[in-house]
């Protein structure tokens, strides 16, 4: 299990490598997203490629990302990928707020360079709060 809080510039992390979920949510705005942040979750999905679950569940919730963090996210997802071509088993859930075309549009960019299945789902309300 790999849990990191989320902040202002950086987003919460749950890996529940147990049952093969990862949640990814908030916000990604650190200059260099080089630092130990993704660096911790890139190790424990590396760990995770070793030995993964028949089912992998990616839910990906996105306030906002800048450029530096697209890509991590891009190299996470070829883990993923990598993981997919073994199990055929992954799944990314890309949730967007209503109206966010930027969010959408990532997240149409990466299911379309992606070899793994890709949902695109559109909710009311996802960020309730600011932090």
């Amino acid at each position: 299990m790999l849990e990191i809080n989320g902040t202002k510039t950086t987003p919460e992390i749950i890996f529940d490598d147990v049952n093969g979920v990862l949640n990814i949510t908030g916000r990604s705005l650190q200059e260099d997203p080089s630092c130990d942040f993704y660096n911790t979750l890139i190790e424990h999905i590396n760990e995770y490629e070793q030995n993964p679950n028949k089912i992998t569940v990616v839910n990906i919730k996105i306030e906002y990302f800048n450029s530096s963090s697209v890509k991590y996210f891009l190299y996470i997802f070829k883990i993923l990928e990598r993981i997919h071509e073994k199990t055929m088993g992954v799944i990314v859930n890309w949730y967007y707020e209503e109206d966010d075309e930027d969010i959408l549009e990532h997240g149409e960019n990466y299911s379309d360079i992606l070899k793994i299945p890709f949902n695109l789902i559109e909710m009311q309300n996802i960020f309730t709060h600011t932090k």
